[in-house]
């Protein structure tokens, strides 16, 4: 027996696979495909994620590098000069240090 679901289709559409025993087959073989696709698209997907966040963190890291770089043409000695070129260079190798273990950390996903 077929149900109305919508007056815009034609009669001939069977909506029976939306009711009863048959929609518990098709969530039941939606459930088995996510469970054995899903892992298999998560892999490479994961990989890209800890490539894009190394590669923001390296560019992260080499955007700052011409301040870093006027800071020490300019270096006077005193405070305010050592304030500048250790903080920026802090900054950039803890923003190096994320991306290049990021790249690692997706390298070592790829290889499992």
């Amino acid at each position: 027996m077929r149900k109305k679901i919508a007056g815009c289709y034609d009669r001939d559409v069977d909506f029976g696979i939306l009711f009863g025993s048959r929609r518990k087959n098709l969530i039941g073989a939606s459930v088995h495909f996510a469970r054995h696709t899903l892992p298999v698209a998560m892999r490479p997907a994961r990989i890209l994620w800890h490539q894009m966040i190394g590669f923001l963190f390296i560019v992260l890291a080499v955007a700052p590098a011409k301040f870093e770089y006027k800071a020490i043409q300019s270096f006077k000695g005193d405070a305010e000069s050592w304030t500048k070129a250790v903080l920026a260079g802090i900054f950039i190798v803890v923003m190096l240090s994320y991306g290049v273990s990021s790249f690692l950390r997706a390298r070592k996903l790829s290889r499992l």
